[in-house]
């Protein structure tokens, strides 16, 4: 019966057994969903960073076991890596400019618009819960919250586009598909968010008295860029 010479078998290494279990913990790093995704509900999206960092971390296995790399240069490395790792994870590391990555800005996100008129004001909504204005990157309910407006708070609007219906179950005309432009380029607000007049908060959420509905000037019909 054939045995292998000692020197032939590559037993796994203290790094190698560390990095394997390490990895075991970089891809269970749940994937963490957008904004519009979990108030849906939906499971998020796989980020890059554990997957490569998977990657690395088993390349890093590969080359401790097969003794490329001398006992004393694992362990200097090891630290090093488990930085590496982290900052895979959690940054955007300098060397992946072409990944799509964008700063969380608003200026960033928000969709532009072309047309309308001058900037006329608007209310945030008092008068049914949740209170206020929800200020949207686009002109749809799943779009990136990028700000909002405190009930009665002023809202300068300078146009408007028919879009996604943000409140099917309002009452009409709160349920229409009409979205503002914030004069500010900042983002969008729905129509059943505002009102042309102050309101005061509704006796029973089953008031159809929503206030004064927010004016929508045809000349102030724009589109989306």
């Amino acid at each position: 019966m054939n045995r292998s010479s000692p020197e032939s078998v590559h037993w796994p290494s203290a790094p190698y057994r560390a990095a394997l279990r390490a990895i075991r913990v970089v891809l269970a790093v749940p994937w963490r969903p957008s904004a519009a995704q979990a108030r849906h509900g939906l499971p998020g999206a796989p980020q890059p960073g554990p997957v490569r960092a998977g990657h690395l971390l088993a390349a890093y296995c590969v080359m401790a076991n097969a003794r490329q790399l001398h006992p004393v240069v694992s362990l200097l490395l090891a630290p090093l890596l488990v930085g590496l790792i982290v900052g895979i994870v959690y940054t955007k590391p300098w060397w992946w400019p072409s990944q799509g990555y964008s700063p969380p800005t608003a200026a960033g996100r928000v969709l532009g618009f072309v047309g309308g008129c001058e900037a006329f004001r608007l209310h945030a909504q008092y008068r049914w819960p949740p209170f206020g204005a929800v200020k949207r990157a686009a002109p749809s309910v799943l779009a990136a919250k990028v700000g909002g407006f405190d009930p009665n708070e002023y809202v300068a609007v300078n146009g408007w586009v028919h879009a996604e219906i943000a409140y099917p179950h309002n009452p009409p005309p709160f349920n229409n598909d009409i979205w503002f432009h914030v004069a500010d380029d900042s983002g969008w607000v729905s129509f059943g968010a505002v009102r042309s007049l102050p309101t005061s908060p509704a006796a029973t959420n089953f008031d159809e008295d929503g206030g004064t509905p927010a004016v929508a000037p045809p000349q102030c019909e724009g589109a989306v860029r």
